[in-house]
């Protein structure tokens, strides 16, 4: 394998480590093909015929369109393993483990998860009027979307911006931190949160919630599994890294999934009558609410750069001068329910 391919790997996968890419050329920008036609017409045809509801269309056109981008950053790689080197390949030196390298690097990582987890403790507190099990389980499952949320943005932020560079490292990190949050959620919920979650409801009127939840937990496992240099050799770089580049994708558009079909009609709720009289401050929107606008941001830069680098970075500038705009605009619009 070239060392071009190695550069582009080790760009663009889930455990950047030792190597830093060029920018990509305009000739790598992504461009919407037959597949993105196919897509739509499929998604657009299972609505129109009554097969899908329409919040459940729009979630498929998301997955669609990740599929497309998972698909054409593949093509990329076999384009970048089929350039020359242009360096002697060199064999990697065997080493132990850099104890107090990878300090550094989970440290920082738990660092940046608790940042949003104590902001969002302190305000579901005041919030609510109240802390306990029940909004922790809130935090883990929200942080840990923030911080798969962070490693999809990062790889684009790198090939926007050469400051972001050197943040990419912390991708491994910052997903093996959002595993245990969701690990956390997942067995809180299920086992030690009868009364907010009553089991019978997963099988019934949460089924699709639960059935995104339980894809997106197990694929986080596996993705665990083999997030080791163990398991690339074993794999080979090449297959590692589009496991890993697939998973953390289908994984972001499954909690979406989970979060968004399940909290969609409350949502809209709270925008049209505020909170329950049982809230402290009903008029301040939930967390859930708050990270949801954060995902849909996510996926908007995602699909953004499938057009291209230069709208990627444009839609980038709008998309972070929308999302102020929307949190702006949600708690002014609370204030209507005092």
């Amino acid at each position: 394998m070239s060392v071009g391919c190695r550069i582009s790997i080790v760009k663009d996968s889930f455990l950047p480590k030792d190597l830093t890419a060029p920018k990509r050329s305009s000739s790598h920008c992504r461009q919407t093909d037959f597949f993105t036609i196919l897509y739509q017409i499929c998604q657009w045809s299972l609505f129109a015929t009554g097969a899908v509801r329409f919040e459940h269309s729009i979630w498929i056109s998301c997955i669609a369109s990740v599929t497309i981008l998972g698909y054409n950053e593949h093509m990329e790689v076999q384009t970048s393993a089929q350039q020359p080197s242009t360096t002697p390949q060199q064999e990697p030196e065997r080493r132990g483990i850099n104890w107090g390298f990878q300090l550094q690097q989970y440290g920082a990582a738990v660092m940046v998860a608790a940042l949003p987890f104590v902001a969002l403790s302190v305000y579901l507190f005041f919030r609510r009027g109240y802390y306990d099990l029940y909004i922790i389980n809130k935090l883990f499952a929200g942080v840990g979307a923030i911080l798969l949320g962070l490693v999809l943005l990062l790889g684009p932020l790198s090939r926007f911006f050469d400051r972001f560079d050197r943040y990419a490292q912390y991708r491994k990190e910052l997903g093996i931190v959002a595993f245990f949050l969701i690990i956390a959620h997942a067995v809180s919920s299920y086992y030690f949160l009868p009364t907010h979650f009553a089991r019978e409801r997963f099988y019934t009127t949460g089924f699709f919630p639960f059935i995104y939840g339980l894809a997106a937990t197990v694929l986080l496992v596996l993705l665990f599994a083999i997030s080791n240099q163990i398991a690339m050799k074993a794999l080979g770089a090449r297959r590692w890294w589009l496991m890993q580049s697939w998973s953390v994708r289908i994984i972001f558009v499954l909690v979406a999934l989970h979060v968004g079909v399940m909290k969609m009609q409350g949502w809209a709720s709270w925008y049209q009558k505020g909170g329950g009289p049982e809230l402290v401050h009903p008029e301040w929107p939930g967390a859930g609410l708050l990270v949801g606008w954060f995902v849909a941001f996510v996926i908007l830069i995602r699909l953004a750069e499938v057009a291209g680098q230069k709208f990627g970075k444009l839609v980038w500038y709008c998309g972070v001068v929308a999302l102020l705009a929307i949190y702006i605009f949600t708690f002014w619009w609370g204030q209507r329910f005092i």
